[in-house]
């Protein structure tokens, strides 16, 4: 069973996300506790040392990236809950396990539950290398400066300034980079 907490400032929202997980997912997710800003969610963590933390990113008192700063070690899983356009949405695919757009749908919670259920053995040991990642691009004015790229070897960090080409191959995409070195992926392009 996945252990999770929620740490998100909208009280309905945490709500909501709760009443879902117990109802249609409480055989694979227990949800440990809920915080409302910064501070008290880095709090509960520490207490709880969950599995999963469901992140909002815009607190009143700060952000969800403040939170992960906060830990030297990031040894969770984080699926960010957010009402941001497309283009932020974006940058957090690569690096976070995964993301929800509030109105929450059960659908979406599903899919990202059940690929983290199949995940969970293997991400502690990248989890907080690919966190990482994401906190230093957040932090030059929005600008995505790094892509983490799953491969089969988990994944590589690639600078934008790097890449040269894409190239998509059915249901897989070649980043072709910089000095003749080349990472493919098993997305495709349209992804």
């Amino acid at each position: 069973m996945i252990k999770a907490v929620i740490i998100d400032d909208e009280k309905d929202a945490r709500f909501l996300l709760r009443n879902l997980l117990e109802k249609k997912f409480g055989k694979h997710v227990e949800i440990l506790g809920e915080a409302e800003d910064v501070e008290p969610g880095i709090a509960l963590i520490e207490k709880h040392n969950p599995d999963l933390v469901f992140l909002d990113v815009q607190m009143k008192k700060g952000t969800g990236f403040d939170l992960l700063n906060h830990f030297d070690k990031i040894n969770f899983e984080v699926i960010f809950i957010t009402a941001y356009n497309q283009y932020a949405v974006d940058a957090f695919k690569f690096s976070a396990f995964g993301y929800l757009m509030k109105p929450i749908k059960s659908k979406d919670l599903g899919e990202v539950i059940g690929k983290l259920e199949n995940h969970l053995s293997g991400f502690k040991k990248e989890n907080g290398k690919r966190l990482k990642v994401l906190i230093e691009n957040y932090g030059s004015e929005g600008d995505i400066q790094k892509l983490i790229i799953p491969n089969v070897d988990g994944f590589q960090v690639v600078p934008i300034g790097d890449i040269i080409r894409l190239e998509g191959d059915r249901n897989y995409t070649h980043f072709i980079l910089t000095e003749e070195k080349k990472v493919t992926t098993s997305k495709s392009l349209g992804e």
